[in-house]
């Protein structure tokens, strides 16, 4: 579930660890000498000191995107998401408190990303073609922050009506005003929301980090 910037972690070690994002077939299956994630970095061919430096964990300005972490918080609600939900979410909103909250302490700015789809299912697209049902829909108890988030008016909150939270959205005015540098992701769902958007940050240049316990 960890998404990397890079295809390879360069340690002290002839192996690195790589961590792919989406399923390993035979067509992408490296030799691995009985370890499914350890392999020779095909960066320095197993010889760290040739390995360019990893960057910082945060460069410049750091903003924090909080992606789809949604519901009505009501144990009662019975509406069906029409994702198929991998569960957990409470677990995950216990770990991602306290990120929102040490990024507010330190004066990282929070961008909230909900998704949103009008009553009509027009803006909907290729969503629907696979195992999606419809969902999130404009006025549904469910299609707002989860309650559980320390959400406030003050923040900042970008609907967006597809995967990618830059798609069709205002997130990259929004960010060139913050002067971001590095975005650090959470959220749901790890093989859809946040992988598609931290491919558009990584395409726009920014440092792009995804914390592994928090989607």
């Amino acid at each position: 579930r960890q998404m990397c910037i890079r295809d390879s972690f360069c340690v002290s070690s002839p192996v690195h660890r790589r961590v792919r994002v989406g399923p390993e077939t035979d067509a992408n299956r490296a030799p691995t000498n009985g370890d499914n994630d350890s392999f020779p970095c095909y960066l320095c061919a197993g010889e760290p000191k040739h390995c360019p430096p990893m960057p910082a964990f945060i460069e410049g300005n750091p903003v924090l995107v909080v992606i789809d972490i949604m519901g009505s918080g009501d144990p009662d609600d019975q509406e069906p998401s029409g994702i198929p939900y991998m569960g957990g979410q409470e677990q995950l909103i216990d770990r991602t408190i306290p990120v929102i909250e040490a990024a507010k302490a330190n004066q990282v700015p929070v961008v909230y990303i909900i998704e949103v789809h009008r009553p009509d299912h027009i803006d909907f697209g290729r969503e629907l073609d696979g195992s999606e049902d419809v969902h999130d829909i404009e006025g549904r108890p469910g299609t707002r922050i989860h309650p559980r988030l320390p959400y406030r008016e003050s923040d900042y909150l970008i609907p967006k009506r597809r995967y990618s939270a830059f798609f069709g959205t205002d997130l990259e005015i929004l960010l060139k005003g913050l002067k971001a540098d590095t975005q650090i992701l959470c959220g749901e769902l790890t093989d859809v929301c946040v992988h598609y958007t931290f491919v558009d940050a990584l395409q726009q240049n920014y440092y792009t980090r995804v914390i592994e316990d928090c989607v």
